[in-house]
C-alpha cells in the first residue's frame, strides 16, 4: 500500500514537471515570434522608404529634359511640387518627411544633386500601414 502511495506521488511530480516545461515552451515561442514581427516590420518600412526615395529621385523630382530625365538631378521646383499625402496614401506610410534633415523617425538617405550642390536628402516615417 505504502508503495502506491509513492507510485502516485512520484506520477503527480513528473507531471506538474512536464505541464512547467510546456508553459515555459510557449513563453518563448511567443517571445520569438513578437521580436520577429517587430523586426519584420522594421524592414519593410525601410523597403517601403526605399521605394519612395527611388520613386522621388528618379521620376518625380528628376530633372526633366526634352526626351529623358536625369535621375538624382533635382530642383527646388520639382521638390516642392511633390505631394507628400498621396505617396503616404499611395506607398501605405505614415508620417512620410522627404527634406534635407534627418528627423527623429526611422529614415533612409539618397545622395542628390541639388541645383548644382551634392546633398542628402532623407526619407524619414513613422510605421507603416498594412494593406
Amino acid at each position: 500500500m505504502q508503495n502506491r502511495g509513492f507510485l502516485v506521488f512520484d506520477t503527480a511530480f513528473s507531471c506538474i514537471i512536464v505541464i512547467l516545461m510546456i508553459i515555459s515552451a510557449i513563453n518563448v515561442s511567443n517571445i520569438m515570434l513578437k521580436t520577429s514581427e517587430e523586426r519584420i516590420a522594421g524592414e519593410i518600412l525601410i523597403l517601403r522608404l526605399y521605394s519612395v526615395s527611388d520613386y522621388v529621385v528618379r521620376d518625380l523630382a528628376a530633372e526633366k529634359t526634352q526626351n529623358s530625365k536625369i535621375p538624382n538631378k533635382i530642383s527646388a521646383e520639382t521638390l516642392n511640387v511633390i505631394d507628400i499625402e498621396e505617396l503616404e496614401e499611395q506607398i501605405g506610410l505614415s508620417g512620410l518627411y522627404i527634406g534635407f534633415e534627418s528627423k527623429d523617425k526611422t529614415c533612409i538617405s539618397r545622395i542628390i544633386l541639388f541645383e548644382g550642390e551634392i546633398k542628402k536628402l532623407y526619407f524619414c516615417a513613422d510605421h507603416y500601414e498594412s494593406y
